[in-house]
């Protein structure tokens, strides 16, 4: 590549990150996504049982709630799915949508700006919710839990998913989504029918792992064995094999760490950076996206990946009628360096769930909607959708009903075709799930396995980044933003050797003058406040 083109590539890469990074402290990215909490506050239980089921509708008259989406890429809302019409059935409740466009945080920001909110909002990000909550846009819920018996319930049994969607007062303007655990894991994948005709085996640790990708060199010159997706967005993935989860975390004492200043984050880059002058993985792996990472392992190029558990499937449905014997499989982490653990990244499932606008005229039944959700009936709504329809109950098990199950017979529906037509994991239609039940029903025999295995590799659940006061948050903003920038910058030059390892002491020196320890020591703080109580 040349090389004042690839600086300036990196440069614009570098700043979306920053943008993206600040913007975003708990999606769905590698790096975000990880939940950990303490014990309940007592402020915020709530002794009510009374989760009877109500004869008819949830309201009893019909009411229209204007709801603001993220219609996801994979995934998107349309209003010819199934879904939204057996959920009106169950609440009386009809869905009058607003898709945000482009960026979620921009369009949200904007409705919220314009003074026409909608009635509910698709969280995505907790955080998010909580800066603006406390602005005055959304309805603290725990103000509300005489009308929410069932969302407190849930909660109440669940505790750290409860303490992750808290402001650093104990508000709760999100209304938590529970259940995409299963399909959510991030894991390492290798092809199995390659690594067995040429009698290799899977790497067991790093160190392995560069002395297999060299000999699939050998057998395949010109190939990159080891491939990913998202830059350094997908290092997080990567991290546990050298005992870090995230890149703020919390020792034993309570105090915060920044992981990518660490000796064993040093280790990980020093091997990426191997990988990278010795062509392990491409040269373009900063500006490589899902499309070129999918292209380099269906065309036989790249052996090994991290990524979604998901994608066993997905590569095996896509490149199988091509190259029958293919066959992409779930592999165990390899250990990062001797005396450490086979872990993948920890992860509860993704910051999202539903929020109230404070200028609904509509609390109650927006209320009474969020709270169905959370009712065993809403939970088999969102799983299964409407009974009889798709699927259909049989003993303690749940089928195809026989005109979907004819057209999985004859590849004709399948978890995307389900997600898509039927709308069942849309946006907006669930916020709790039986853990992605109906995912496990699509799965081959490769992936159902990989799903019974995975979980015991997840690497101890870590304490998140506690929520701040926004006194706190002011405090540290600017420090946050200049502090991902360099980090971000500094990790991309020393894995495409534009900085030697040797200078790594002189970058984590240069991120400890940008403000570093006082935003450990923020961190650290508001982690023993949220203890205490």
């Amino acid at each position: 590549m040349n090389v004042k083109k690839g600086i300036i590539m990196l440069l614009m890469l570098i700043l979306t990150l920053a943008l993206v990074t600040a913007c975003t402290s708990n999606e769905e990215t590698s790096t975000n996504t990880d939940d950990k909490a303490t014990d309940e506050n007592s402020n915020n239980t709530n002794d009510s049982d009374d989760t009877t089921k109500k004869d008819g509708p949830v309201l009893e008259e019909p009411t229209t709630l204007t709801m603001f989406l993220e219609s996801h890429g994979n995934w998107p809302y349309s209003e010819e799915q199934k879904i939204w019409n057996w959920i009106e059935e169950e609440t009386n409740v009809t869905i009058d949508p607003t898709i945000s466009e482009g960026n979620y945080a921009d369009s949200l920001n904007l409705s919220i700006a314009s003074g026409d909110m909608q009635d509910i909002y698709w969280v995505i990000g907790f955080d998010r919710i909580n800066n603006l909550g406390d602005q005055g846009a959304f309805v603290n819920l725990l103000d509300h839990k005489d009308k929410l018996p069932n969302m407190m319930r849930v909660l109440k049994e669940n505790p750290e998913r409860k303490n992750a969607a808290l402001t650093a007062d104990g508000k709760m303007y999100s209304a938590p989504s529970f259940g995409t655990f299963a399909g959510g894991q991030r894991v390492w994948l290798y092809r199995q029918d390659f690594f067995e005709e040429h009698n290799l085996q899977p790497p067991t640790s790093w160190e392995e792992l560069y002395k297999v990708s060299k000999k699939i060199q050998e057998i395949k010159p010109g190939s990159f064995p080891f491939v990913f997706r998202s830059n350094i967005g997908r290092f997080p993935s990567m991290t546990p094999q050298f005992g870090i989860g995230e890149q703020y975390y919390n020792d034993e004492n309570g105090e915060f760490h920044f992981g990518p200043v660490t000796d064993e984050y040093k280790k990980m880059v020093t091997w990426l950076n191997k990988f990278y002058e010795e062509g392990i993985m491409p040269e373009t792996w900063l500006t490589d996206g899902t499309k070129e990472w999918a292209e380099y392992v269906a065309s036989e190029q790249s052996f090994i990946t991290v990524d979604y558990i998901g994608r066993i499937d997905y590569f095996n449905n896509m490149v199988r009628p091509e190259i029958p014997e293919f066959t992409m499989n779930y592999m165990e982490p390899p250990i990062g360096f001797e005396g450490g653990e086979k872990w993948q990244l920890y992860y509860p499932g993704a910051d999202n769930g539903m929020a109230i606008s404070s200028l609904t005229e509509d609390l109650d039944a927006a209320l009474a909607y969020i709270d169905w959700f959370y009712s065993p009936e809403g939970v088999q709504m969102a799983t299964w959708g409407k009974e009889g329809e798709v699927w259909e109950k049989s003993g303690d098990n749940w089928e195809l009903t026989s005109e979907y199950a004819a057209r999985a017979e004859n590849n004709d529906f399948d978890f995307t075709k389900m997600r898509q037509e039927i709308g069942i994991y849309t946006n907006g239609a669930y916020i709790k799930m039986e853990d992605w039940n109906t995912f496990s029903q699509f799965t081959s025999p490769e992936l159902a396995a990989a799903l019974e295995v995975a979980p015991q590799y997840m690497m101890p659940a870590f304490t998140r980044v506690p929520a701040l006061t926004k006194a706190e948050r002011d405090q540290i903003a600017l420090k946050l933003e200049a502090i991902n920038k360099a980090f971000l910058e500094n990790i991309a030059q020393f894995v495409i050797g534009e900085r030697d390892m040797d200078e790594w002491d002189d970058y984590t020196e240069s991120l400890n003058d940008l403000g570093l320890q006082e935003v450990l020591d923020v961190y650290t703080k508001a982690y023993q406040r949220m203890s205490d109580n």
